[in-house]
């Protein structure tokens, strides 16, 4: 059955229905002729369509940039919103005047000093960094020090590099042990010359070696040429392997050899530097004992160093003590200044003179009194030559100098 739609409208008065603006007439919607004229519905439904998908994206773009004002950067909403039947949407309840006066008053603790609740564990700011870092950092504060100002920023900044310090030990300990090994024996002062005197094989992964017929074939002809053997001989023992199909059982009796003389010499070099390192600290607590109670107790010392001045000083003989562990000695070194050369020679004198301050002193003194004597006598033999006052009695002019000239 066809479909047919019609509109009836009245005219409107005084115009007999016709006239610009107005609404079609029954006769303008029909044929002109009495048919009627019938109307294509699919493409209404279409254009209903249409405009309701229209509808339907300008209510979702508008629905995303109220999502986009309403989240901070990590997602949490803004003050003003809320999640409701899963969709973001503005909180009627929402005063802003009054969310500001209760900010300002949880930032103020009584005292005018702005410490609110949120800040009773200042350590909680770090919590969330650590979060961040996907990893816990266990940071123990120096005693006054708040771990959210700048001093305690950067103590937690130290202590995190000297543990990816370790953790890259740590690291390289697994992953090349030889490079490892080597590490500690620079560290411990040892030469080059001393660690690659011992001749050895580096090792690949324990996978790769078992995968790669090449890489078996190295590590037992090495482990031949290590023992003592050459090349061609070597080379002999491993034909026969590969020709008798022991190539593998061979080559993984002297890969695990290898790695038992890698672990050795690892542990020999940790424990001499465990030893050094308890030298090191046993050696500079001694020092620094003796640095404090010499100037402290002035005890050994041939001055007297006054109280106010004994803690820079201390302080200033420290900052120059440094330790060679070549040699496990302490030594004072002072860079040489222009304008401080004469002074440094003068405390290297008194170090070449074994600190004897007094033989210094007795010498200036002498100094000192013949040059007195030297102006006392010169004006005994002015006084002479002008006929100025004689000499007292019982004394001839000029035979000797009293000591109350002196």
């Amino acid at each position: 059955m066809k479909h047919y739609l019609r509109l009836f409208y009245e005219a409107a008065a005084g115009d007999g229905g016709a006239g610009g603006g107005l609404p079609p007439s029954l006769a303008d919607i029909e044929g002109g002729d009495g048919t009627q004229k019938p109307v294509n519905l699919d493409a209404a439904a279409q254009a209903a369509a249409d405009q309701a998908a229209q509808a339907a994206a300008a209510a979702e773009a508008e629905y995303q940039a109220l999502v986009k004002e309403a989240k901070n950067e990590d997602g949490s909403l803004k003050p003003g919103y809320k999640e409701e039947n899963g969709k973001v949407v503005k909180d009627p309840d929402y005063n802003p005047n009054a969310a500001a006066a209760g900010a300002e008053g949880d930032g103020d603790d009584g005292d005018g000093n702005g410490a609110g609740e949120g800040d009773d564990d200042p350590l909680a700011f770090w919590t969330d960094v650590n979060k961040l870092h996907g990893r816990e950092f266990q940071i123990e504060y120096p005693e006054g020090v708040d771990p959210i100002s700048p001093e305690g920023a950067y103590h937690r900044e130290k202590v995190i590099m000297q543990q990816a310090v370790n953790d890259f030990e740590s690291y390289l300990q697994k992953a090349d042990p030889r490079a490892y090994a080597y590490m500690l024996h620079r560290q411990a002062g040892g030469s080059d010359d001393d660690f690659f005197s011992e001749k050895t094989v580096s090792l690949p992964e324990y996978n790769t070696f078992k995968e790669s017929t090449d890489v078996q074939v190295s590590v037992y002809k090495s482990s031949l040429i290590q023992k003592g053997l050459d090349a061609e001989s070597a080379q002999l023992l491993v034909d026969k392997a590969i020709k008798d199909g022991k190539l593998f059982d061979q080559a993984d009796v002297a890969y695990k050899a290898i790695e038992k003389s890698h672990a050795q010499q690892l542990a020999d070099i940790e424990a001499a530097n465990q030893r050094a390192q308890e030298t090191y600290t046993s050696s500079v607590n001694k020092l620094n004992q003796s640095l404090t109670v010499a100037v402290s107790e002035g005890k050994g010392l041939n001055i007297a160093i006054p109280d106010t001045e004994k803690p820079g000083f201390l302080e200033f003989v420290r900052e120059k003590v440094e330790y060679d562990s070549r040699t496990g000695k302490f030594l004072l070194v002072q860079p040489i200044a222009d304008e401080e050369l004469n002074r440094q020679l003068e405390s290297l004198y008194l170090l070449y003179k074994k600190g004897d301050l007094k033989s210094l002193i007795q010498r200036e003194a002498q100094t000192q009194n013949v040059r007195r004597l030297k102006k006392v006598v010169d004006k005994s033999k002015q006084g002479q030559n002008s006929g100025g006052q004689a000499a007292p009695a019982g004394r001839q002019p000029g035979s000797f100098v009293a000591l109350g000239d002196l």
